[in-house]
């Protein structure tokens, strides 16, 4: 944004200067107000909460994701922080789905390309740096389904909106929900027409109860803002794997859905059927 050093801005403001424009230095500023003035202190913070929340490859070393050695995360981990704003933020999901912002008299205009063409688009999010390329989380709603597709390292905004629309049709294209198959977005002069690859999930089937052997490895099924989303979640974990979850409140307020005491077997063997009954999961030591 390049605002003065003294100068303010509201925090509404703000986050729509970070949530439309990416703007570095508001993210850093609001980093520092939230942590004790250092933006070391709000990348911890961040780094904890994503370990919490069940990202197994994701460090921050900053507020903006700047380049950064030790700064790192993975398309995996970046879909599943997309769902954990979406499901215990929804209040602030409008600002990732707004197309332009003014402030002191100039337009920003959101890099999202899928904003306002692709039918049922509502956010998220673009990236740019020399190190990791372009990048995009976009989103899609439509009759109650909601989809997140990830792409990173794009070579520039074109390949990053294409592929982004082409993974979101094959996902609605799969579900039955609309036309399998939507008219890419017209892109500029592009010399590539990249082709991605797919996976064909396997079917989602429950699976047989078993019984789990003892020793001192746990899955952890997700951590939550309030205490009856665990309540419900465990409920599920108990329903695919027949495991009963403690609900643990850590020091942020989260509440963990946990199992403890199992073996190294067993708790790959409940994070296998979790995960083939739709519960995202992993296992700790």
């Amino acid at each position: 944004m390049g605002l003065p050093a003294g100068s303010k801005i509201t925090v509404e403001d703000a986050i729509k200067a970070v949530a439309v424009h990416s703007a570095n230095d508001v993210a850093r500023v609001l980093a520092e107000n939230l942590q004790g003035g250092k933006e070391g202190n709000f990348a911890n913070l961040m780094t904890r909460v994503a370990n919490e929340i069940g990202l197994q490859n994701t460090n921050f070393e900053n507020s903006s994701g700047l380049p950064n050695d030790d700064h790192m995360s993975t398309a995996r981990d970046i879909a599943l922080l997309s769902m954990a704003v979406y499901k215990h933020f929804p209040q602030y999901w409008k600002y990732f789905g707004i197309k332009s912002w003014t402030y002191n008299g100039k337009t920003y205009t959101n890099g999202n390309r899928l904003l306002g063409v692709y039918p049922g688009c509502d956010g998220m999010k673009t990236g740019f740096t020399n190190k990791s390329k372009y990048s995009l989380v976009a989103t899609a709603k439509r009759d109650g389904h909601h989809l997140i597709a990830v792409v990173l390292g794009a070579e520039n905004k074109d390949v990053r909106a294409s592929v982004a629309t082409k993974m979101l049709n094959l996902g609605f294209g799969k579900i039955g929900n609309g036309p399998a198959y939507v008219e890419p977005i017209k892109t500029q002069a592009s010399a590539a027409n990249p082709v991605a690859k797919y996976a064909t999930p396997a079917p989602t089937q429950k699976q047989t109860k078993q019984t789990y052997a003892a020793g001192s490895v746990g899955v952890q099924f997700g951590a939550f803002s309030s205490y009856e989303s665990a309540k419900n979640q465990a409920n599920k974990v108990k329903s695919a794997t027949g495991l009963v979850a403690d609900i643990q409140q850590n020091e942020n307020g989260l509440y963990r859905v946990r199992v403890n005491g199992l073996s190294e077997t067993a708790a790959q063997s409940a994070k296998n059927s979790a995960i083939a009954n739709g519960i995202d999961c992993y296992v700790f030591h």
